[in-house]
């Protein structure tokens, strides 16, 4: 995918997140912003009027996970002195409330006022955008990097390894309780 800022073309997307019709963020580079090297992975685009225009947005932190509703955005990263953050902004992107996380390696899902991180079995889980949360442990079979949050308490996991299967997973209930919905999809 290629993006056009200001009638020129700008790198090959490497991840976007779509958030409703008119609401869109890219990050254009190779890999991800794990790394504490000044300016790396600083960049990101941003649309609100459907992908007819982008704007390039700097932040103060290395983009590692990138998630989006609407104008909500929510990222995890890497910020100064090194420190693994996480990122909100409830304006298209342009003003960010920064936070420290224990960890490296968390990935970030949102919808409405719902935000979850998934730390390895760790989830962590906040019904009022970031102000309070709530420590769960997911299942066994549940990798906490693929998580889609739903709204309303809600959320959508998935479960991959070679030999042991395809596992989806889903919560009504803010992550207390996960039912395993699909326990053997085809796998190719």
């Amino acid at each position: 995918m290629h993006l056009r800022s200001q009638d020129r073309a700008v790198n090959i997307v490497n991840s976007a997140v779509i958030a409703d019709s008119r609401h869109a963020y890219a990050l254009p580079y190779i890999g991800f912003g794990l790394q504490c090297k000044r300016e790396s992975t600083r960049k990101l685009f941003v649309t609100d009027d459907g992908g007819r225009s982008w704007a390039r947005r700097r932040t103060p932190f290395n983009i590692a996970a990138l998630a989006a509703d609407g104008r909500r955005v929510a990222v995890v990263g890497v910020g100064a002195s090194c420190a693994n953050v996480l990122a909100l902004s409830d304006d298209n992107a342009h003003t960010w409330r920064i936070r420290q996380l224990p960890r490296k390696g968390c990935s970030v899902s949102l919808a409405g006022d719902g935000l979850w991180l998934g730390c390895g079995r760790l989830l962590l889980v906040s019904a009022d955008r970031g102000r309070t949360w709530a420590r769960l442990e997911g299942p066994k079979r549940l990798d906490t990097s693929r998580i889609s949050a739903a709204g309303r308490g809600a959320a959508w996991g998935l479960f991959w390894r070679r030999r042991e299967g395809v596992r989806l997973w889903h919560t009504a209930d803010a992550g207390r309780t996960w039912l395993e919905q699909w326990p053997r999809l085809p796998t190719p």
